[in-house]
Order: C-alpha cells, then sequence, then structure tokens
C-alpha cells in the first residue's frame, strides 16, 4: 500500500473513536482483531514492526494437541487442545490442511509397540477420535535417509499444519480488513504513551508511524494488549497490574535441504529419550527442531548461539544415514515463546514443565485487557474469549460483518532462482499488503529467506542481483535507497548467519 494511501488511512484514524485497540500484531492480536471486526466493533490494530515480527514467525507451524504433555499426564490439556485444533481447522479450513505425522520412538529406550500405540490411541481418543486412526508402520519412505537401527517400527497419526507458513497465516487474518470501514491495521507504528479519561470514558493514545514519520493521538473505549513476549513492558508503562507474568522459552531450527524421500512430519525421540523432535519438510528444506531453552531477556531470545548449532546437528546426525555438516544448512529460525506463570513462579524452574496455554486478564479499574500466553493452535479460542468479555461489556457500533479470512488466491505470483514454487511478487505485497521493504517482502510475505541459502542471497551470494531488483521496488526505485537496503540486509546476513555457522564449526 502506497505511502499516500497510508496517509489517508491516518486522517481517518484520527477521525475515529475506535472500540478497541489491538495492541500487537502477532497470531493473537491479528486473530482477536479478526473477530472483534466481524462481530461489528470498531477495531485498530497497530504493531512496532511488521505484521508476525516476532514469535510468530518462528513456530512449527503444527496445528496439534500438544501430544508430548501426554508424557506429563496432563489430559485435560491435551484434550483441550486437541479441541481447539478442531475448531481451527473446521472455521479456518482454507488455511489449515490435514497433515500425516510419523511417530519415531528410537531403539534402545525401551519403548516398545504396544506402549506407543496405547499413547497414540489415547491421544486419538482425547481428540474425540477426528483424526485419522493411528496405524502401525514398520516400512516407510524416510527410511532411506535415516539410521535404519535407530528406528525398529513408527505409527502414524494425524494433525494439522498451516499453509504456506505462520507468517502469512497471521497476515491473512487480516487482509480482509484492510479496506474496511472502522477497522485499521497498522504495521511499524510505536505507541509511544498513553493515559484513560474516566470523564469520557475513552483511552488517549500516542501514537508514532515510522513510515511516515508522524504522531498521531487516537481515542479507544478499550486496550487489548497483545503484544507476547512484549506484554509485561506494555504493562508496566502504563501501570497495569496482573497476577502472571511470562518467562520465556527459546526454540531454535535449521534449515536443510530436503531428501526427496522426506515426505512426512517426523517426531523423533532425543537420543536421551526425554523428549521429542521434530523433522519437518516444508517446501525445498526440511526443518529439525526445536531447541528448549529458558532465557531472560529477549535479546538474548531472537538471535541464535553457535552452540545450539551443534547441538542439533549433532542430534540429527545421530539419525541420519548419511551426515550434514554445518555448511548445509540453508537457514536458521529462532523465536521467543512466552509462556504464562504466576507472579511468584520460581526464576530457576525450567520451561518444560510450563503449560502453552492462554490467560485474558481484565484489570480491575481500568478497561484494559492483559492476553498471557497463547500458541496457534489455540488462536481460534483465545479470539473467542475475548470476543465474549467485551461483548458483556461493549456494545458493538456496527452489525456483525462476515469477513473471510483470506483473499482470493494471489493475483500475482512470480518466480524466484532455484526455487519450483512460485511466490506473491514484491509489486503485489507492496501494494497490497502493508510490505515496506526487502526483509518484510523475504521473510513474511514470502518464504524466500527460509528457502533459499543465506537469507535468499545464495551460498555464493548469486542471487544479489535479484535481491537489488526486488529493492527497488520498496525503494520507489530510487537506486540508491536501493543499494542501500540490500548492503543492510546482506551484512545482517553476514553477522546473524555466516559467522554464528562459522564458529560453530
Amino acid at each position: 500500500m502506497s505511502s499516500e494511501y497510508r496517509k489517508i488511512q491516518w486522517q481517518n484514524v484520527g477521525q475515529t473513536e475506535f472500540d478497541v485497540a489491538v495492541i500487537g500484531g502477532g497470531i493473537s492480536g491479528a486473530a482477536i482483531f479478526h473477530y472483534l471486526s466481524a462481530e461489528g466493533y470498531r477495531v485498530l490494530l497497530i504493531d512496532k514492526g511488521d505484521f508476525a515480527g516476532g514469535t510468530s514467525q518462528a513456530s512449527s507451524m503444527m496445528i496439534w494437541g500438544s501430544l508430548p504433555d501426554l508424557r506429563r499426564l496432563s489430559f485435560v490439556k491435551v484434550g483441550r487442545f486437541c479441541s481447539s485444533r478442531e475448531r481451527l481447522m473446521r472455521e479456518k479450513q482454507e488455511l489449515i490442511f490435514p497433515q500425516t505425522f510419523r511417530f519415531l520412538p528410537t531403539a534402545g529406550s525401551g519403548r516398545k509397540p504396544l506402549s506407543a500405540f496405547a499413547a497414540l490411541y489415547l491421544y486419538w481418543l482425547l481428540g474425540a477420535g477426528r483424526r485419522s486412526f493411528p496405524r502401525f508402520r514398520k516400512d516407510f519412505t524416510e527410511l532411506s535417509f535415516l539410521n535404519c537401527k535407530n528406528f525398529p517400527f513408527s505409527f502414524e497419526y494425524e494433525e494439522a499444519f498451516v499453509a504456506p507458513s505462520d507468517a502469512r497465516f497471521v497476515l491473512e487474518w487480516l487482509l480482509p480488513q484492510f479496506h474496511s470501514s472502522g477497522q485499521t491495521a497498522f504495521n511499524y507504528c510505536s505507541l509511544l504513551s498513553g493515559y484513560y479519561d474516566r470523564a469520557i470514558k475513552h483511552w488517549h493514545l500516542e501514537l508514532a508511524d515510522s513510515i511516515l514519520g508522524i504522531e498521531k493521538t487516537v481515542k479507544a473505549k478499550w486496550i487489548v494488549n497483545a503484544t507476547g513476549t512484549w506484554a509485561d513492558t506494555i504493562n508496566r508503562q502504563f501501570g497495569i497490574e496482573t497476577p502472571y507474568k511470562h518467562i520465556f522459552g527459546k526454540g531454535v531450527f535449521i534449515g536443510i535441504k530436503r531428501d526427496p524421500q522426506h515426505q512426512l512430519p517426523l517426531m523423533i525421540e532425543t537420543k536421551e529419550s526425554e523428549g521429542c523432535m521434530a523433522l519437518i519438510p516444508w517446501g525445498p528444506i526440511s526443518l529439525w527442531g526445536p531447541t528448549e531453552t529458558r532465557v531472560n531477556n529477549l535479546e538474548e531470545g531472537f538471535s541464535v548461539k553457535p552452540e545450539e548449532i551443534r547441538f542439533l546437528l549433532k542430534e540429527l546426525n545421530h539419525h541420519l544415514s548419511k551426515p550434514i555438516s554445518i555448511g548445509e544448512i540453508v537457514s536458521l529460525r529462532c523465536g521467543v515463546r512466552p509462556l504464562v506463570v504466576n507472579q511468584s513462579f520460581p526464576d530457576s524452574r525450567d520451561t518444560l514443565s510450563v503449560p502453552r496455554e492462554f490467560r485474558v486478564f481484565p484489570d480491575k479499574f481500568l478497561p484494559w485487557l492483559s492476553i498471557y500466553g497463547g500458541k496457534l493452535t489455540s488462536c481460534v479460542s483465545l479470539a473467542e474469549s475475548v470476543k465474549t468479555f467485551l461483548r458483556r461489556r461493549l456494545i458493538p457500533c456496527a452489525v456483525p460483518k462476515i469477513f473471510p479470512v483470506s483473499e482470493s488466491p494471489f493475483l500475482d505470483l512470480t518466480e524466484f532462482p532455484n526455487l519450483n514454487e512460485k511466490v506473491p511478487s514484491a509489486q503485489w505485497c507492496a501494494e497490497k499488503e502493508m510490505c515496506w521493504n526487502l526483509e518484510d517482502y523475504l521473510r513474511r510475505r514470502t518464504n524466500i529467506s527460509q528457502w533459499v541459502a543465506r537469507g535468499g542471497l545464495g551460498f555464493q551470494n548469486e542471487n544479489l542481483r535479484n535481491l537489488k531488483d526486488l529493492a527497488l521496488i520498496f525503494a520507489g526505485n530510487d537506486k540508491f535507497k536501493a543499494q542501500l537496503a540490500v548492503r543492510n540486509y546482506q551484512q545482517k546476513i553476514e553477522s546473524e548467519f555466516d559467522k554464528i555457522l562459522e564458529t560453530a564449526a
């Protein structure tokens, strides 16, 4: 969308009294925005970065009932996630497809076929039998590249998967409302400050648009803090206290070239048999991970460490018939999970025992909702909870509407070197999807930076000219700005990919 159109949007925003301002454009904020808009509320959504620019761009992309929680005997929680999975699949089937998974117990773990089947059968029952019945498999295609001695048998069971990525999954909750009267979503829009005026029962919010370089004051009756990992920071900024807090669980994936025989996501018991890791086929690559470590600050959480790469490679190579080297890694994927705990939760505890659930907490004195936790699978349940809460306290200004979650198929697809699948063109994303720079396009509007080596540059910078052509589109054909954008992007890849792998080698 052009800068001129964005200026018009801001003019309309300044004249609108919003029912709800949603802070945060990840999956939780996007789903809340969608459902409240459909209910007839005037909703403003803002994000200080790009949509899905945080945790929501670094998931496993699985829509599942949390099978690992069976190990902890969390039957109620597993059943709840299975229910959320089924509801999401039922209501948003255009964005999610059923996916067969393969569970691979490792030799030496002591796990027998009967015990593995019993666990998957219980999992199937907790999902109300709505997925395919688990099936025993002794021979399967993936054995062609796996260490056969490690896997005496396997079971197939069914979950779901988002397409084509978690970042686009978030975006397509927002697209239908981009041109709808009374609903507005802005990326690159920061919340500077604000206060609640009790006389007129409105929040006054000072916002800064980093695209246009302008500041505006907007009014809203309610605020929903859906900023994920930054929720506690925003609450402190506005003096909001809750009985909850977030702790951060860091997860790292590596992407490698996909073997042609890798057809199904593999859930593999780790060498020590203390949990599972996933090898997920995704376009031309396979994702392996994630790690699971607790971090105390976000800066640490959003950067990959060399020792994490070494750990992932060591664990993966233990299961492969032919080991891979660090130089064969195509991409890195790193995210921070915001996990909700009570304020008294000890700092020494790890994250494995913390439920991946959500909490919606209303402030006692101010019209403010704080969202804690949440994940892809439960986004509809979370949005429904927020909608149900607000419906009892705030009457929508318009009649409910029906918004499709996604638009029609892309009107303009294009090719990119070394990719068999076409991707949305940069021009389309710039004009229709609030895509403002090269990295937005490569990482979140498309999968180029994850599917093509070194963030789309290629192993030997063979795609550098292609990136320069793309950058021209976002720079308005200003060659100097385009060259600067590409140089900055290249330096970022060299720092956050090349040097990390070099140190890990």
